[in-house]
């Protein structure tokens, strides 16, 4: 998100399992019990054999397994079911199920022989009950009639399962059927394809991605101001800057567009951001300009003698522009975190959005924890950050600031305007994305890949993804205001991302042709703005095919790069909820106001 917005809506927090006790009737038909001994983790599991007697609904009772001990997390829970029940002989597979309202469960089968062993448990629960249920007869394979091809991967309709096998590269559970080479051969987190790809060697330790360090703006004394007064060129404008005395304060006066013109001071007052399309500069010229000296009760004082400011704007999106950071209001621990993961993620970041568009230092402020803020401000020189660490969002907030002064949510005078959220959070939510991919591949074994794969989906790639070609036409989804409530900012969030998602697939480096072209557009022409037409036609001048449809077709024809707010009228909410054989939808009727809100 670029402005002050809530997004709580799109964290994603698996709960504590909790124990829970099994059944009282079962355990009066326990015939033996089988202790279970994983040396490779540091959980103990006990598993206890049931009769085959009736259970409910005329299942046949089966096995019990009780997680006992540090079992914290859903990810934990499932990789220990795999290891206690997966093997050459069995076919293991995972599908979320809904009980009722309630879509915390899991199903795990396991076939073997001729019976299936279900294993269900509830998030909140650290008891797995299975139950012996007899195996149906497969159904005969039916040839594919056609070959639908997906938005981000082709589908096979009917095709039978195919067997995966773990990567032997993989250095965990999580990993274990992830494609790639994971080999390490110095040991220090980073595979040897990454450090060749970034540029590190392989074979060293010391040879590993290091902080940014700050890039401060250049500061330029402005000659015969007689007051010490500095300047520092932005991308969109200047800042002159100067100190007033204990006695009084200083007014800036500037030769603007044929007449000398008041910029601004006061007595709280002891710096000035002219904007360049304000007063119809270029950022190439000499202005004249002089300070004025006035008392505490704005008396006037006397004026400094004249100087001249020369400006040279630089140039947006440079190779050599840099973006830095510091931190503000982190715990020790915290801010260590933030900077281990931000500096092994820097060098994937330059690599998938290139340059940023201008040089400069971003503060990054906690603002406590479960305060639900991710958020870049001032033109990403500020990112506003709840206290947990959350890798995705911390990318999704950079890849914004990575535009600067420059981002596409903006008006005539570079300042904010959401009526163009779509296409900017399209890129913050789906490069993230992207990014946490190639951070995963990289660091295989690192703390924050942990947290992304364990939390998935939400973290590792949007939830709704899956449907995305059933939501992206949805009237209702359409927002200038991209969150315009009822919410339905997770959708819009959704189809955004997985629509650069797509770009990158439908040709590699898209987002950063993307950049190229708006940078070098706007160098060109410094009058020119982010509009809906033109976003569309760079965006399908770097992407011109997408699955077989014109860029522009695909991308322009969905609600939600509209550009701006619904229009008033009756709309058709819908959500999806895909469990399988069990999904359904849900509908809701509404009414969009003059202002967009329903």
């Amino acid at each position: 998100m670029y402005k002050l917005k809530r997004l709580s809506c799109l964290h994603f927090r698996n709960k504590t399992l909790r124990h829970q006790r099994s059944n009282p009737s079962q355990t009066k038909i326990l015939l033996a019990v089988l202790i279970l001994v994983i040396s490779a983790i540091t959980v103990s599991c006990s598993s206890k054999k049931i009769s085959e007697e009736e259970g409910e609904k005329g299942e046949r009772a089966g096995i019990l397994i009780k997680f006992k001990g540090s079992v914290s997390s859903f990810s934990e829970a499932k990789s220990l079911i795999y290891q206690i029940v997966g093997n050459e002989d069995q076919v293991v597979r995972l599908q979320q199920i809904p009980q009722r309202h309630n879509l915390q469960y899991v199903l795990l089968e396991v076939k073997s022989g001729t019976t299936s062993l279900y294993y269900r448990f509830k998030e909140n629960e650290k008891v797995i009950s299975v139950r012996l249920i007899p195996k149906k007869e497969e159904p005969e394979h039916v040839k594919p009639l056609t070959l639908r091809k997906s938005s981000l991967f082709i589908n096979e309709a009917l095709a039978a399962p195919v067997k995966r096998k773990p990567n032997p590269t993989a250095p965990n559970t999580l990993t274990a059927f992830l494609s790639g080479n994971f080999k390490d051969s110095d040991g220090d987190g980073m595979t040897d394809v990454a450090e060749k790809k970034y540029g590190y060697d392989p074979n060293d330790k010391k040879s590993f991605p290091e902080e940014p360090g700050n890039f401060l703006l250049p500061i330029i004394n402005i000659q015969g101001s007689g007051i010490g007064a500095t300047l520092e060129m932005e991308g969109t404008g200047f800042i002159v800057r100067w100190k007033n005395p204990s006695n009084g304060y200083y007014s800036l006066t500037l030769l603007l567009a044929g007449k000398y013109q008041n910029i601004g001071g006061g007595l709280l007052a002891e710096s000035v951001f002219v904007n360049f399309s304000s007063y119809g500069l270029k950022g190439k010229e000499t202005l004249k300009g002089y300070f004025s000296l006035y008392d505490k009760s704005g008396f006037h004082v006397k004026d400094t003698p004249g100087f001249n400011i020369k400006l040279s704007k630089p140039v947006i999106g440079a190779v050599n522009n840099r973006i830095g950071y510091t931190f503000k209001n982190f715990s020790k621990e915290d801010e260590e975190t933030y900077r281990e993961f931000l500096k092994r993620v820097w060098p994937i970041m330059k690599e998938r959005l290139g340059p940023p568009a201008e040089t400069f230092n971003c503060v990054i402020t906690n603002l406590g924890k479960n305060t639900g803020y991710f958020k870049i401000t001032d033109q990403g020189r500020n990112f506003m950050s709840d206290a947990d660490f959350v890798p995705r969002l911390i990318v999704h907030e950079f890849v914004h600031a990575w535009k600067g002064s420059f981002a596409f949510t903006s008006n005539k005078n570079w300042e904010y305007d959401n009526a163009l959220s779509g296409f900017e959070e399209a890129t913050g939510e789906g490069m993230a994305f992207e990014i946490v991919h190639d951070y995963v591949r990289s660091y295989p074994d690192d703390f924050a890949t942990k947290d992304l794969l364990g939390y998935r989906p939400s973290q590792y790639w949007s939830n709704r993804t899956t449907f995305y070609d059933s939501i992206r036409f949805n009237r209702w989804t359409g927002a200038g205001d991209f969150w315009t409530p009822p919410s339905g900012a997770t959708p819009r969030y959704s189809i955004a991302g997985t629509t650069m998602q797509i770009m990158e697939k439908n040709k590699k480096n898209a987002y950063k042709e993307i950049m190229k072209i708006y940078y070098d557009l706007i160098e060109q022409d410094p009058g020119w703005r982010p509009n809906r037409a033109g976003l569309i036609g760079l965006w399908y001048d770097a992407v011109p095919d997408i699955n077989g449809i014109a860029g522009a077709d695909f991308v322009g024809k969905m609600p939600v790069f509209q550009g701006h707010k619904l229009d008033q009228g009756i709309y058709i909410l819908n959500t999806i909820r895909p469990y399988g054989e069990t999904g359904d939808q849900q509908f809701a009727v509404c009414y969009a106001i003059k202002d967009g809100r329903t």
